[in-house]
Formats: structure tokens, sequence, C-alpha cells
């Protein structure tokens, strides 16, 4: 029977003479284990598992292989941060932000401020379709660049919004490949899966992380510092250094309306990046906190 059948009263207890005894192993994985993991889950090291070996349960029932936060000492030798890599593997997993020519109606992905040519000196504007049989590829088509701005401020703000709404959802996703649960709804239990049985742990399906990363992709767009930092690490990368364009040659190259636009849109994400205020920490919190 389940639990509440198996329910009785203190003083039942207290009349059974020890016939009846609290079962101690169900309170502490049920009742004691489940806060104190949530507790504890920020700390880099814990696990459920150790949690459960140090209330004298089973560990091994409780050892959520997906879930677990205890460190590897593999993964921190070739760690790599996000910022270190190349935009290609960065931004590998996120939305393309994708325009459709005005003049040729054919839809291409916005590479950002400028493009490279064949020959590594050649420098393009990243506002123009790059359909080379496109009749009209200045500013993708459209009459002017007051028109592409309006057409990729409106794309920036849409493609911000679903992603923020994506991540409001807070599906989660079980990682056991054999169950791939998928729910908004959360276990007392931490992440523990849902169904019956299964012994996954709950993942965001779409967290922080990830949202974060989708924005700053989009900001690399229209960046042209950022751009030209990529262009100048893979020129060296591929051993191509004396071909390299200096950053003043770069900006006499593109038109000052594609600086300008670029500059408008950079800005526009920039707010919601310090919105987002993801992986950053104002100095003032450690002024107020240790009130220095």
């Amino acid at each position: 029977s389940g639990s509440a059948g198996r329910a009785r009263h203190p003083e039942e207890i207290h009349r059974s003479a020890g016939i009846l005894k609290p079962d101690i192993e169900w309170y502490l994985s049920q009742q004691i284990l489940p806060p104190i993991s949530r507790l504890c889950e920020c700390i880099d090291g814990t696990s459920q598992a150790m949690i459960a070996k140090k209330l004298g349960l089973d560990a091994s029932r409780f050892n959520l292989r997906h879930g677990s936060t205890e460190i590897d000492d593999n993964s921190l030798v070739k760690f790599t941060p996000a910022s270190f890599l190349v935009d290609t593997e960065r931004f590998k997993d996120v939305d393309k932000l994708l325009i459709t020519c005005q003049s040729c109606s054919t839809s291409n992905e916005l590479k950002g401020v400028f493009t490279v040519g064949q020959d590594k000196s050649q420098i393009m504007s990243g506002y123009q379709c790059p359909n080379p049989k496109c009749d009209s590829p200045n500013h993708w088509g459209y009459e002017s660049h007051f028109d592409l701005l309006n057409i990729l401020s409106n794309k920036l703000s849409v493609m911000v919004r679903r992603n923020i709404e994506k991540h409001g959802s807070y599906e989660s996703v079980c990682e056991d490949p054999s169950c791939k649960l998928k729910t908004c709804q959360l276990s007392v239990s931490g992440k523990l899966c849902l169904n019956r049985g299964c012994n996954g742990c709950m993942e965001p399906l779409y967290n922080a992380e990830k949202l974060d990363t989708q924005i700053k992709y989009l900001k690399s767009l229209f960046d042209l510092t950022h751009c030209y930092n990529q262009y100048v690490r893979f020129s060296s990368s591929s051993q191509d250094e004396t071909s390299i364009v200096p950053i003043q040659e770069v900006k006499k190259m593109i038109s000052k309306q594609d600086q300008a636009l670029a500059e408008a849109l950079c800005e526009k994400i920039s707010v919601q990046l310090k919105k987002s205020a993801y992986n950053i920490i104002d100095p003032e919190f450690f002024q107020q906190f240790f009130s220095i």
C-alpha cells in the first residue's frame, strides 16, 4: 500500500507497545534528504548520493549519474572558457539570424559587420546580400539603410522575446536516454525524474546559459571590434598573418551608414544583456555585502 495507507497516529504507535515502529529510512529519504539536497545543490563537489551516505542511506539509490555535481578532474583540465572559443564553436547551437533579400528573395545568414573575400585582404560589408546573382545586393535589397535598420531591429526584438519566453516556460527533460520525459512540473525530491521507476535527473531544456549565449551571438553580429578580433584570430590560426588588414583600414572599407547601423543595433542588444546580467557581479555587491 502507499505511504498514506501505512500512516498511523502517534498515539496508536504508543499503544502498540513496540509493534508499530516509525519507518526511519522513509523519513530520511523522503522528508530530510530532498530539502537538504536542494540547499546544497549549488555547492560544488556535493551530490545527493553523498548526502544520502552521510544520512546512513544506500547511496546507490541516489547516485544520479546525469545530474551529479561532483567535480570531474578530467573535464577541468580540458575546460575552455566560452569567451576563448571562436564564434563558430561558441555559437554553433544558437538560432541563426536569417535575412531574406528584397531583391532576389533568397534567405541567407547574416555573418557579421563585415565578411572577408577569397584573397583574405578583401573586406566587404556584412549588410549586403551574398548572392552573386542578386541585382541589388546593397542593404539586402531594401531601399535604404533606414529600412534595413527597422527590419533588423524588429527581427532582433522578436528573436530575443521568443527565446526569453522559451526560457520562461521552465520545461525540463529527463537525461536518461530510455526516458526523455518532458514536463514543466518539478519533483519535491529536487531533480528526480517524475516517471515511476526512472532514476534519471531532470534538467532544464533551455536554461539561462543558453539564453545568454543566444543574446551574445546576436550582439556579436553588430559589434565591429568583436568581428575584427575574430577575423584576426582566424587569420592567425591559418598562419596567414601577413594579409591581416589593420582595423583602421577595415573601417574605411565599410560605409559610415553600415557602421552607424551596426552601432545602433549593438547598443540595442547590449541593453538586453545588461537586463539579464548573467554571470556578471556588480562591484557594488561586495561593497554592500562586506560594508566596505
